[in-house]
Protein backbone atom coordinates (compact mmCIF):
# COMPACT_ATOMS: atom_id res chain seq x y z
CA UNK A 1 0.00 0.00 0.00
CA UNK A 2 0.82 3.38 -1.06
CA UNK A 3 1.26 6.12 1.76
CA UNK A 4 -0.49 9.16 -0.22
CA UNK A 5 -1.58 12.20 2.13
CA UNK A 6 -4.68 13.46 1.51
CA UNK A 7 -3.54 16.91 -0.47
CA UNK A 8 -2.38 14.12 -3.41
CA UNK A 9 -5.88 12.89 -4.11
CA UNK A 10 -7.66 14.20 -7.06
CA UNK A 11 -10.52 16.20 -7.17
CA UNK A 12 -12.88 13.42 -7.29
CA UNK A 13 -10.71 11.24 -4.06
CA UNK A 14 -11.93 14.04 -2.25
CA UNK A 15 -15.38 14.49 -2.83
CA UNK A 16 -15.84 10.32 -2.57
CA UNK A 17 -14.19 11.11 0.60
CA UNK A 18 -16.50 13.90 1.95
CA UNK A 19 -19.42 12.15 -0.22
CA UNK A 20 -18.79 9.23 2.53
CA UNK A 21 -18.30 11.43 5.42
CA UNK A 22 -21.24 13.38 5.15
CA UNK A 23 -23.63 9.71 4.18
CA UNK A 24 -22.61 8.03 7.31
CA UNK A 25 -23.18 11.70 9.18
CA UNK A 26 -26.62 11.26 7.82
CA UNK A 27 -27.80 8.30 9.06
CA UNK A 28 -27.57 9.91 12.63
CA UNK A 29 -30.04 12.29 11.49
CA UNK A 30 -34.11 11.75 11.39
CA UNK A 31 -35.42 9.57 8.80
CA UNK A 32 -38.73 8.86 9.52
CA UNK A 33 -41.25 10.46 11.90
CA UNK A 34 -44.12 8.35 13.63
CA UNK A 35 -46.37 8.71 15.91
CA UNK A 36 -43.71 8.68 18.95
CA UNK A 37 -41.14 10.33 17.62
CA UNK A 38 -38.63 10.39 14.89
CA UNK A 39 -36.26 7.50 13.80
CA UNK A 40 -32.84 7.95 12.61
CA UNK A 41 -31.11 6.20 9.78
CA UNK A 42 -29.12 3.36 11.31
CA UNK A 43 -32.76 2.59 13.38
CA UNK A 44 -34.33 2.65 9.94
CA UNK A 45 -31.80 0.19 8.58
CA UNK A 46 -30.77 2.75 5.49
CA UNK A 47 -27.03 1.87 6.22
CA UNK A 48 -27.26 -0.81 4.23
CA UNK A 49 -27.03 1.99 1.61
CA UNK A 50 -23.53 2.67 2.28
CA UNK A 51 -22.34 -0.85 0.48
CA UNK A 52 -22.73 1.33 -2.79
CA UNK A 53 -19.76 2.85 -1.32
CA UNK A 54 -16.88 0.28 -0.21
CA UNK A 55 -15.64 -0.25 -3.70
CA UNK A 56 -14.96 3.67 -4.37
CA UNK A 57 -13.77 4.48 -1.26
CA UNK A 58 -11.53 1.11 -1.08
CA UNK A 59 -10.06 2.30 -4.12
CA UNK A 60 -9.32 5.35 -3.23
CA UNK A 61 -8.15 4.51 0.42
CA UNK A 62 -5.85 2.20 -1.32
CA UNK A 63 -4.61 4.55 -4.22
CA UNK A 64 -5.91 1.48 -6.32
CA UNK A 65 -7.53 1.83 -10.15
CA UNK A 66 -11.30 2.04 -9.80
CA UNK A 67 -13.58 0.70 -13.00
CA UNK A 68 -15.37 3.78 -13.68
CA UNK A 69 -18.38 1.93 -14.81
CA UNK A 70 -18.78 -0.10 -11.35
CA UNK A 71 -18.11 2.66 -9.47
CA UNK A 72 -20.65 4.74 -11.51
CA UNK A 73 -23.28 1.82 -11.27
CA UNK A 74 -22.80 1.50 -7.75
CA UNK A 75 -23.35 5.78 -6.97
CA UNK A 76 -26.44 5.25 -9.45
CA UNK A 77 -27.96 2.57 -7.18
CA UNK A 78 -27.03 4.38 -3.84
CA UNK A 79 -29.17 7.36 -5.43
CA UNK A 80 -32.00 5.40 -6.84
CA UNK A 81 -32.27 3.74 -3.35
CA UNK A 82 -32.47 6.79 -1.72
CA UNK A 83 -35.25 8.05 -4.13
CA UNK A 84 -36.92 4.84 -3.25
CA UNK A 85 -36.65 5.28 0.45
CA UNK A 86 -38.24 8.73 0.10
CA UNK A 87 -41.34 7.59 -2.26
CA UNK A 88 -41.79 4.67 -0.26
CA UNK A 89 -42.26 6.70 3.25
CA UNK A 90 -44.05 9.34 1.42
CA UNK A 91 -41.58 12.72 2.00
CA UNK A 92 -42.05 15.12 -0.30
CA UNK A 93 -38.59 15.80 -1.47
CA UNK A 94 -39.60 19.10 -3.40
CA UNK A 95 -41.64 20.88 -0.18
CA UNK A 96 -39.64 23.26 1.74
CA UNK A 97 -36.66 21.81 3.90
CA UNK A 98 -37.68 20.60 7.04
CA UNK A 99 -35.68 19.71 9.79
CA UNK A 100 -37.57 17.05 11.13
CA UNK A 101 -36.12 14.77 8.29
CA UNK A 102 -32.90 16.07 7.71
CA UNK A 103 -31.46 12.39 6.88
CA UNK A 104 -32.84 11.33 3.47
CA UNK A 105 -32.18 15.23 2.13
CA UNK A 106 -28.31 14.71 3.18
CA UNK A 107 -27.86 11.59 1.38
CA UNK A 108 -29.38 12.64 -1.77
CA UNK A 109 -26.98 15.55 -1.92
CA UNK A 110 -24.64 13.05 -0.75
CA UNK A 111 -25.41 10.52 -3.15
CA UNK A 112 -25.27 13.10 -6.18
CA UNK A 113 -22.00 13.88 -5.07
CA UNK A 114 -20.73 10.60 -5.18
CA UNK A 115 -21.80 10.34 -8.83
CA UNK A 116 -20.30 13.31 -9.95
CA UNK A 117 -16.74 12.06 -7.82
CA UNK A 118 -16.44 8.37 -9.50
CA UNK A 119 -16.58 10.44 -12.66
CA UNK A 120 -13.88 12.53 -11.61
CA UNK A 121 -11.10 10.15 -9.90
CA UNK A 122 -8.15 9.84 -10.83
CA UNK A 123 -5.40 7.76 -9.20
CA UNK A 124 -2.83 9.21 -7.22
CA UNK A 125 0.60 8.64 -9.43
CA UNK A 126 3.93 8.22 -7.14
CA UNK A 127 6.99 7.93 -8.67
CA UNK A 128 8.98 5.42 -6.48
CA UNK A 129 11.82 6.09 -8.76
CA UNK A 130 12.51 9.79 -7.01
CA UNK A 131 12.01 8.00 -3.43
CA UNK A 132 14.24 5.05 -4.28
CA UNK A 133 16.94 7.87 -5.46
CA UNK A 134 16.69 9.75 -2.30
Amino acid sequence: MQNVEFHQYSSGGKLIFASFFFAVLSLLFPWNSTELGTLNGMEEETYLFLLFYLYPVYSVINNKHMDKVISSSFAVLATECNIAYIYSHNINIFQPLSCNLIGPYLFFVCSLLFVFATCQYEKVSTNNQQLLTA
